[in-house]
């Protein structure tokens, strides 16, 4: 347990065991949060107590690191708006993420694969990728991601099972006119080795979750609220 003061919010915290949870309950109840005037009068006493002791600067070593990737040329070109970000950073930061940086590239393999890679010799410890899981040649993102990370890709069965399930329930709704697995449906069944399919309720294309050393990645299919969704499925993963 690390005792920690914050310039931030003037208040003392304790650091909980687990390092997206922080809790105040051990600390005396005068110290803890409050709107009234005396806690918030006390709260300032400490911190200029020990605003000559302690670098706060050294405090953001306590928090998680994450960067934000958002694939697509037409967020680049303006025709979309970039909705994803803000809302993965919004959702990010409130389970105890710090995001350290938001990049747009386009849908280009290399400018994905670098984008990565850079985040990666950042010590990210969460990358999230939004964007270019779908059936087109154009969404590359896991392709680059494979070759960033050096890693293989083949056909992941749960995630081709998955897809299989998903054009069974348009085709018997009518929104296909076959539930025929081609090969650019396949496709989005083809993750780097390691990567595990989270189920897609709202769209077909399966999000990946994947480790590379003490790096998460999830990769995320561009349509908001498919985002949106596997995110929520995800956070188990983001916790752990």
């Amino acid at each position: 347990m690390k005792l920690i003061i914050s310039s931030k919010d003037f208040f003392v915290e304790e650091r909980a065991p687990h390092p997206n949870k922080w809790a105040v309950q051990s600390c005396p109840k005068n110290l803890k949060r409050s709107t009234s005037h005396k806690n918030l009068h006390l709260r300032r006493q400490i911190f200029k107590m020990f605003r000559g002791i302690i670098n706060f600067q050294k405090l953001e070593g306590y928090f998680l690191k994450a960067f934000i990737i958002a694939v697509g040329d037409e967020l680049l070109s303006g025709r979309t708006l970039d909705y994803n970000s803000h809302w993965v950073s919004r959702r990010l930061t409130g389970l105890g993420f710090q995001v350290s940086g938001i990049s747009v590239v386009p849908d280009i393999l290399e400018e994905i694969e670098e984008t990565v890679k850079k985040c990666l010799e950042k010590k990210a410890n969460l990358i999230v990728i939004t964007g270019g899981l779908g059936p087109t040649p154009g969404d590359i993102t896991l392709e680059a991601l494979s070759k960033a990370l050096g890693r293989k890709m083949s056909i992941e069965p749960r995630a081709l099972e998955m897809i299989k399930d998903k054009y069974r329930q348009l085709f018997e709704a009518g929104h296909v006119s076959s539930p025929e697995i081609t090969e650019d449906r396949k496709k989005m069944a083809i993750l780097p080795e390691g990567g595990t399919p989270i189920f897609n309720a709202v769209g077909v294309a399966p999000g990946v979750f994947l480790r590379e050393g003490t790096t998460k990645i999830l990769v995320m299919p561009g349509v908001p609220s498919e985002m949106m969704y596997i995110l929520e499925m995800a956070i188990p993963l983001l916790s752990v």
